[in-house]
Order: structure tokens, then C-alpha cells, then sequence
């Protein structure tokens, strides 16, 4: 007899109604009844609560029970929708499921996801473990598996599929539509149809469309573009991300060195490198060494090493400011003034240099901003610093006279402030162009770099400054 109180329900629709309920409380409710039926052994129930549900939303769900009951509500679901749910998994949990799997049941699971994310999950693996899986594997699948592995990391031949529709220029459109009828299941994408010769080379694509809407009699060769757009297995991942955005594509063609088709990349992998892309360049631009892991999920020790790098080597970087002080003790001791103004120029200097670095490297990535714009890049930083930094001294003269703290050093500050914004503005702007050129992540010029190197280069200038006014004023 079952419990009517474990009826299932769609919380996620019953909860919809009310606009106000976070969707994180939906999950945690879904979470909660579908424990409770797993707990009085209402399977089919907790079936029927799960395959109501959206792929990522059964995925959160489930990732956020512990133990037995995790193991439990994963293996509740269709084997249709098994692998497509396990492949929305973190690769920690991906780990955590294959451990508790029979052999049949993680064969079952890695036959059938799409090579590419399959790959992913490997690569995050201790390699004992792949050995281990990739022995469940088919011949077939252990092949294609060991080839995506050969290939370098972060190029187009690790995150290809090879799971696409291929077809001879000869066949006829209705030749055509039978194959990719008979293939279209066990391929990622049938949009987009690639032509290849007797050699394997490519020679173009034809989009679904086009076939659907020709003559059955027509041949492939008359609808088909020529010369895609094409990238090869060693192009690096972010050069393919670019391709697939800069030409609107769905997927695009991957050739090896001899121009013979072996996969694709479609535009869903291209988000996820996108996204790895963007969390790297964000940790190096805040100073932190790059983890896949996010922050509640990285080891204690893992993240205290993370972030305590860079701030070390800075440490050390800024503490020759104290040397810079020394150095100047005795242009202090008659100019006491001048230091009422450190903490201010110091700071100025590295907010611009900071945004104007962030600036500069957004606009790399993007592709905005090139080597060939390198001159102009120089001439409007230098302009818009200078015009920055005689507004800026424009305001801190201001503040001098209204509240007449520094009056005596005031043109000192002034002057150094404009030399300074100028300079950090330059700068900010220069330097990951200086780094990308030899050929390291113009991320790494970060703004606790850029704001301590700002630091110890300002207070310089503003002491030289000091020292050729004051001396001219003596």
C-alpha cells in the first residue's frame, strides 16, 4: 500500500506560482521529498518525481544528497536519461558515481557519453583510474578515447567530437536524408553535414536545411559550400571559440595537418571553454593561481596556496616602497607635507593603472584590440592619462585650498598626481600588450601587479618631483 503523503509532485511548477521563492529553495524542496521517497523505498514514485524535471535541474538535485541516497536517486532514472544527466555532473561527483558503479553500469555510462565530455571526465582523473575505465571501454570507443587523450591540452583535438554526419559529394539528396536518418542518433549534431573525398580531406559542408529543402534528386556537390571554415586539431581552444563566434556557427569542422576531417566542435563546448576562460583570466587578474575548482569546493590547503602565492611575490614587491621611503628620509624631514599625500597618490595611480589594464586585456580577448593597433593604443593611452591626471589636479588642488592641508607642497601634488595618472594610465595599457607578445596570458597582468608596481614607481616620481620643485622654490 503506498503512501499518499509520497505522491509525487513537480515542485518546480507548484512553487512557480509564487514569483518571490528562490529557485535554490525549489531545488533544496525537490531534494527533500525525493529523500523522503528513496527512504520509504518509493522508487517508481521518486522515478516519476525525477523525469518531471528539467536534465540540470535533476542533476542539481541529486548532487546535493550525500551517501546511499545519492547512489539511490541516480540509479532511479531511465538509462535513456542517465548518461545525459551524468554528463551535468562536477568531475568530483562524475568520480564519486563511477566508484560506486558496477563495471556494467559505469560501461554503460561511458560507452554512451559524447566523446568530448568523456574526455573532460578523464583528464580530471588520477590516470590509474582512466587505466581503469578505459579498459570497460569497447575497442571502438577505447580508440577514439586514447586518441582525444594524445592530443595536446587546450587545442581543438581534445575537445572534438568525432560524432558527425559525413557524406560523398555523389549522392543524391534523397541518398543523403536516408543516411543521416540512420546515423542521426548516435551523432552530437546533424545540423550542419560535412562533405569528404575518398581521401577523407574535406570539401565542404552542407546545412541541413539546404538538403531538406532541395529535390530528392539533386546532388550534394550543388548545394554544398565550398572551402568551410575549418580549424585543425592543434588550434588552441580559445582560437576555436573565436571562429565559432566571429562566423555564427553551430559547430565547426576539425581537420588534421593533412586536411583530413577527424571531429568537430560545437557550440556547446565552446561555452564551456569560454566560461574555463573566463574563470581563469578573472583568478589571474585578482592575483590567485588558477583552479578549476570553485572556492567552497577547493581543498583548505589548495586554496590558502592559491592565493598566497602571488601575494607573496607582491609582499615583496611592495616592501621596496619602504626602501624608496628611506631613501628619501631627508627631503621628508624638511617637507613633513609630503607625506599626507602617499596613501592618495599611490592609490589614484593604481585604480587607473588598474582599469586601464582590465580595459586593454578585455579587449585581447575579444579580439578588439590587435598588434597592428599598438601605435594608437600608445598615443590614446598617453592622451587620455594626461587629460585624466590634469583633472585629477585639478580636484586635489581644489581640496588643498578649501581645507589648506599641504598648501606649501601643493603644486608638488598637483604636478606629480598628473605625471602619475599619466604614467599608470600608459602603463596599465602597455603592458599586457608587452606580455602577450612573448607569449604569456595577458591575464597575469594583474591589478595587485599592476597597483604595486604603480606603488613603488609613483612614489619615486612624486619624490623626484618633490626634490626638483622644492629645490627650485630653495
Amino acid at each position: 500500500m503506498q503512501n499518499n503523503d509520497l505522491e509525487p509532485k513537480d515542485p518546480l511548477k507548484d512553487e512557480g506560482t509564487q514569483p518571490d521563492l528562490a529557485y535554490d529553495r525549489v531545488i533544496e524542496s525537490t531534494r527533500e521529498i525525493l529523500a523522503e521517497l528513496i527512504d520509504h523505498g518509493q522508487l517508481k514514485l521518486a522515478r516519476t518525481l525525477l523525469i518531471k524535471l528539467e536534465p540540470k535541474d535533476i542533476a542539481l538535485v541529486i548532487s546535493r544528497m550525500t551517501g546511499t541516497e545519492k547512489i539511490l536517486a541516480f540509479r532511479v532514472l531511465p538509462q535513456d536519461k542517465a548518461v545525459e544527466i551524468f554528463e551535468y555532473f562536477e568531475a568530483p561527483e562524475q568520480e564519486e558515481f563511477l566508484g560506486n558503479f558496477t563495471n556494467q553500469e559505469a560501461k554503460q555510462i561511458l560507452e554512451n557519453m559524447h566523446p568530448d565530455d568523456r574526455t573532460d571526465l578523464f583528464e580530471e582523473l588520477p590516470s590509474i583510474v582512466v587505466r581503469r575505465l578505459l579498459k570497460l571501454l569497447s575497442n571502438e570507443e577505447r580508440k577514439i578515447a586514447n586518441q582525444l587523450l594524445n592530443f595536446k591540452e587546450d587545442t581543438a583535438g581534445r575537445i572534438m567530437t568525432p560524432e558527425y554526419v559525413d557524406l560523398e559529394r555523389d549522392l543524391t539528396v534523397a541518398q543523403a536524408l536516408r543516411i543521416i536518418k540512420k546515423e542521426a542518433p548516435d551523432k552530437e549534431t546533424i545540423y550542419t553535414n560535412y562533405i569528404v573525398d575518398a581521401s577523407g580531406i574535406l570539401v565542404g559542408v552542407v546545412p541541413l536545411k539546404n538538403i531538406i529543402l532541395a529535390s530528392s534528386d539533386t546532388l550534394i556537390s550543388e548545394i554544398m559550400i565550398d572551402n568551410p571554415t575549418k580549424v585543425t586539431t592543434e588550434t588552441p581552444q580559445e582560437e576555436v571559440a573565436k571562429v565559432i563566434k566571429n562566423y555564427d556557427l553551430l559547430a565547426v569542422p576539425v581537420v588534421d595537418l593533412n586536411g583530413r576531417m577527424v571531429g568537430i566542435v560545437t557550440v556547446d563546448d565552446v561555452i564551456d571553454v569560454l566560461e574555463e576562460e573566463n574563470t581563469e583570466d578573472f583568478q589571474l587578474i585578482a592575483g590567485i593561481q588558477p583552479t578549476d575548482e570553485g572556492y567552497l569546493k577547493s581543498g583548505f590547503i589548495r586554496l590558502i596556496f592559491n592565493r598566497s602565492l602571488w601575494l607573496v611575490i607582491l609582499l615583496f614587491v611592495a616592501s621596496v616602497t619602504q626602501d624608496v621611503i628611506k631613501a628619501y628620509s631627508d627631503l621628508l624631514s624638511n617637507h613633513i607635507a609630503l607625506s599626507f599625500f602617499f596613501t592618495l597618490l599611490v592609490g589614484v595611480g593604481g585604480n587607473i593603472g588598474s582599469q586601464s589594464s582590465i580595459l586593454v586585456i578585455r579587449g585581447l580577448a575579444t579580439g578588439e584590440i590587435t598588434k597592428k593597433d599598438t601605435l594608437r593604443l600608445l598615443f590614446r593611452s598617453l592622451t587620455v592619462g594626461a587629460t585624466m591626471g590634469v583633472i585629477l589636479a585639478g580636484f586635489v588642488l581644489l581640496r588643498i585650498f578649501i581645507f589648506g592641508t599641504g598648501t606649501d607642497v601643493k603644486w608638488v601634488v598637483a604636478v606629480a598626481l598628473a605625471a602619475l595618472t599619466t604614467l599608470a594610465n600608459f602603463l596599465g595599457a602597455m603592458l599586457p600588450l608587452v606580455i602577450k607578445k612573448i607569449g604569456i596570458d595577458p591575464a597575469l597582468v594583474s591589478s595587485p601587479l599592476i597597483t604595486t608596481l604603480i606603488d613603488v614607481g609613483g612614489l619615486v616620481l612624486y619624490f623626484e618631483i618633490a626634490r626638483m620643485f622644492l629645490g627650485m622654490i630653495g
